[in-house]
């Protein structure tokens, strides 16, 4: 930098501001090297993914109730209102093998199915979900299942998932069945069926259709 310029910028307190901006720049340039490193803008995939790790549940501007906060990939709610389970279906014999080779109440399994797709192996959600237990993509890829419009194999992952909620959560019918509508990690964090009105109603439409008489 020439002497000159800097006996000009230093020759009144009203210049020492710039004088200390250039010494700032200097600064910088040495610890960083001639190109201060920018920060990495994040893609579409890395905002997507933090904002679902930071996703917690919002209010409804009607209600006090918290909707559910989604997740694409893996969850969705159940698509039909509570009717009564028909007694014997077309898919009678995959849900029973399904069911003894799980180990699930076949009763369980056709309620969900009811609450899911009212028994219609093509039923979509607007979500994405499909098929009879109406899963999403991305449980569908973890269940290996490989047609989710396929009766068997979409029954067979549904229930296997089922299983598998059951088992986290020592067999308690209620708390698996809001994880299928609504994801494990809810239950846990709320110990319990989570404050969504679309969880809490599609619990109470499965548990009515399993209470004597329905």
């Amino acid at each position: 930098m020439p002497l000159d310029f800097v006996n000009r910028f230093a020759a009144t307190p009203d210049n020492w501001g710039i004088v200390k901006v250039m010494e700032r720049i200097e600064e910088l340039s040495t610890r960083f090297g001639p190109k201060i490193p920018q920060i990495p803008q994040p893609g579409q995939d890395d905002f997507k993914t933090e904002l679902q790790k930071n996703l917690i549940p919002y209010k409804n501007e009607k209600s006090d109730v918290p909707e559910i906060p989604k997740n694409d990939d893996l969850f969705a709610p159940g698509t039909f209102p509570n009717a009564e389970v028909p007694k014997a279906t077309q898919f009678d014999q995959i849900i029973s093998e399904a069911a003894k080779t799980y180990g699930v109440d076949e009763n369980l399994v056709r309620a969900v199915i009811k609450a899911e797709s009212n028994f219609n192996p093509s039923a979509v959600s607007p979500k994405g979900a499909m098929g009879l237990m109406q899963l999403m993509p991305g449980t569908a890829d973890m269940l290996n299942v490989k047609n989710p419009y396929d009766p068997k194999d979409n029954v067979f992952g549904g229930v296997k998932y089922l299983r598998s909620m059951l088992d986290r959560f020592g067999g308690d019918t209620t708390s698996a069945i809001a994880a299928y509508n609504a994801g494990p990690k809810a239950v846990e964090t709320y110990d319990g069926i989570p404050p969504y009105r679309e969880t809490q109603d599609y619990v109470k439409r499965i548990l009515g259709m399993l209470s004597p008489g329905s």
